[in-house]
């Protein structure tokens, strides 16, 4: 099990667990998604995210001032997952990419790291 340390709404510190971020995922897909995918993929899934967003932050340093957080464009986020997913032999659609990172948003809620537009905090 792996975690990353954010904050949430009330700036406490948030441990971001990948297999509970899972669980959450699967309790709010819809049945014909839950079905299609392993926990596996799903936690590929999570784990191609994180990668997109560490290459996205790759910039900042200790010297370097810039605005947090860091803007994420959604729509290449999706390309990237949807372009390494296949790489690691998982067939993927962008409808169910959608409905699984949607549902990813209900683990953020649920541990109070989300503001009011939907967007995570950290």
């Amino acid at each position: 099990m792996h975690e990353q340390t954010l904050h949430n709404e009330n700036n406490s510190t948030f441990y971001y667990c990948f297999d509970d971020a899972v669980e959450v995922i699967f309790r709010n897909i819809p049945n014909h998604i839950r079905f299609k995918y392993t926990w596996e993929d799903v936690m590929l899934i999570l784990e191609l995210k994180d990668e997109y967003y560490d290459l996205c932050s790759q910039h900042v340093s200790d010297d370097n001032v810039c605005e947090f957080p860091i803007e994420i464009d959604e729509e290449d986020l999706r390309k990237h997952i949807l372009y390494h997913a296949p790489l690691n032999d998982l067939d993927l659609r962008e409808e169910d990419l959608i409905e699984i990172l949607d549902a990813e948003l209900v683990y953020f809620e649920q541990n109070g790291a989300l503001r009011d537009a939907g967007e995570w905090l950290n």
